[in-house]
């Protein structure tokens, strides 16, 4: 039977330095048979563990595509490591290449030469019991492992870890055996692991080495977990805020931003991204807030579709646009924040508010309420702040405006309800066409009025002194004149017209009840309260400012509480206080 496969190889012999780069050969195969095939390569060592998997060299391709016959197919094969031999090998062994098809009943072999440098010394041998370890930040394991030496002499052997801190080994991470031929010794390696803030929880990978003198160093490789442990902690600064910052003085409504710090100390092995959220407690509060905050994303919505539609992308872009936050608005700022293990994160939160113009000082308390993306422990993460809005117009202001205004509002009432007299009125007379009066009063002044209908409307105030007012006379002629007699004795006269004044006076105390004023305005008569009734003469030819005596006086035996003049010619004076009384004035 002939054959259907046969193979040349591009080299016989072959040098591998087990520090060096790997050596490659080709190898040709022919499609020999009459029919379409496909064919594969092994690769096997003399005296090696061959195992179905490749450790130690690579075939380029894996598997040719189907020939036709007469085609051929190259491949590539790399060594790059010594070949599995049980204590290591060092020297010349044989290689055998292996070539085969599915299709086809047939194989073909290529025999090779490897040969490897070194110095004949075998590489210790490494095992240990367990290779996965998985523990707590402030505890301590113990990595055990068993070394070897298979050489038929003593051997110095140095085993080191590396992948692990070496700071976390306090007796050392590497320790230096002397082994007798084919003695196994047994190595201990006490690994403490820090607090969790210095061990960071994640896998740590860890590469055993023992190494000796002209030989190739043996490794194991395992890995130690560091499981999550710690806590996260929050501080707020301050408890208490206020808006304005500066209250007591006049400001700008805007001026309604207050700021909290919160600060974030991850003391955990793990990476932390802490999300906080924050929110009124007052219901009303938080839910004028939401709405606020929904009017504020639907307008951000509207204007970046607004912008997608732009015709050129410069005009675009709302990342150029800086939105204000809404007018109550509750900000985070980053939120959610990154803490890397140790770490410390500041974030900031912003209170935005409208500030009322009137009213008091109110308290609003907001809670705050911080999450992590892990189960480890939170420490106070929740929170009452405390904020302080103050009106616009200070609380001091408004009430002094407040003071202010009830004292204008009680003063125009004062004034509206009290433009008449304050004590009792003693004398009131009309005018001669009854369109003005006259009144007198205990308050010590003297009012004039305006007759309106029914009612008398203040006009003017005549006298306002330190003495009560008992009786007041409009003068007959033209009602340009008035006489006022007063708790006293004294007498006073007003010009109405050119605010003349004139005063008489008698003898003091001698309060005056009552006057009459002749027809023809020439003559005063004044009763006094001794009984006494004087007679002034108020004609212009005589009438001077002060006068102290009258021009005429008798003295009854009682008091004068009111005077008439009586008779065709007004000759007769007559006291209704004595009916029998007359007096004749001529």
């Amino acid at each position: 039977m002939s054959r259907q496969i046969s193979t040349e190889v591009s080299a016989q012999v072959l040098h591998y330095e087990p520090s060096g780069p790997p050596v490659s050969f080709e190898l040709v195969v022919y499609n020999d048979s009459p029919q379409f095939a496909t064919f594969q390569l092994e690769l096997s060592a003399a005296g090696a563990d061959n195992q179905p998997q490749q450790e130690w060299y690579r075939i380029a391709p894996s598997v040719s595509s189907k020939l036709p016959s007469g085609d051929r197919a190259r491949f590539t094969v790399e060594i790059y490591s010594i070949p599995p031999i049980p204590g290591g090998f060092t020297g010349t062994m044989n290689l055998t290449v292996r070539v085969f098809s599915m299709e086809l009943r047939d194989e073909d072999r290529q025999v090779l030469r490897l040969v490897i440098a070194g110095s004949g010394i075998l590489s210790p041998k490494l095992t240990m019991p367990t290779r996965q370890f998985k523990v707590y930040p402030d505890s301590q394991l113990e990595l055990s492992l068993d070394v070897y030496n298979p050489n038929p002499q003593s051997a110095d052997i140095a085993v080191a870890i590396d992948g692990i801190p070496a700071s976390w080994f306090p007796d050392g991470a590497e320790k230096r055996l002397h082994l007798r031929a084919g003695e196994t010794a047994n190595s201990v390696f006490l690994c403490r692991i820090p607090a969790p803030v210095k061990a960071a929880s994640q896998v740590y990978g860890f590469t055993v080495e023992a190494a000796q003198p002209s030989a190739l160093p043996a490794q194991l490789q395992g890995g130690l977990t560091v499981l999550p442990k710690g806590f996260v902690e929050f501080h707020y600064v301050p408890l208490r805020q206020q808006m304005p910052s500066r209250p007591g003085r006049w400001r700008n409504p805007r001026d309604s931003v207050s700021s909290y710090e919160i600060a974030c100390l991850n003391q955990s092995n793990l990476a932390q991204e802490i999300t906080v959220d924050v929110f009124y407690q007052n219901p009303r509060e938080e839910r004028r807030r939401q709405l606020a905050e929904a009017d504020h994303a639907e307008l951000m919505t509207t204007f970046k579709a607004a912008e997608s539609g732009a015709e050129s992308e410069s005009e675009a872009g709302a990342d150029t646009v800086l939105f204000p936050p809404p007018k109550n608005a509750l900000v985070i700022q980053p939120n959610p924040a990154q803490v890397g293990v140790g770490d410390r994160q500041k974030l900031q939160l912003e209170v935005y508010r409208r500030l009322p113009w009137l009213g008091w000082p109110r308290r609003q308390r907001l809670l705050v309420q911080a999450k992590a993306d892990s189960e480890l422990e939170l420490r106070q993460h929740q929170q009452v702040l405390e904020l302080d809005i103050f009106p616009v117009l200070p609380f001091w202001l408004q009430l002094l405006v407040s003071l202010a205004g009830l004292l204008l509002v009680g003063l125009t009432w004062w004034l509206l309800t009290h433009q008449g007299h304050s004590g009792p009125v003693n004398s009131l007379q009309l005018s001669g066409r009854a369109d003005e009066a006259v009144s007198a009063s205990d308050d010590q002044t003297l009012r004039l009025w305006q007759v309106r209908g029914r009612k008398l409307s203040p006009e003017a105030v005549l006298y306002k002194g330190d003495k009560a007012i008992r009786v007041v006379r409009y003068r007959p002629v033209d009602n340009n004149w008035v006489w006022a007699g007063f708790e006293n004795g004294d007498i006073q006269g007003w010009n109405l017209l050119n605010q003349q004044q004139f005063f008489y006076s008698y003898r003091q105390d001698d309060r005056v009840f009552d006057l009459a004023l002749s027809r023809d305005a020439r003559s005063l008569f004044s009763g006094h309260g001794s009984g006494l009734v004087l007679q002034w003469d108020i004609s212009p030819a005589n009438l001077s400012a002060t006068r102290s005596e009258p021009d005429r006086g008798f003295e009854v035996d009682f008091a004068v509480q009111s005077l008439a003049l009586v008779g065709p010619r007004e000759d007769h004076l007559r006291s209704p206080d004595a009916i029998t009384s007359w007096f004749c004035l001529t």
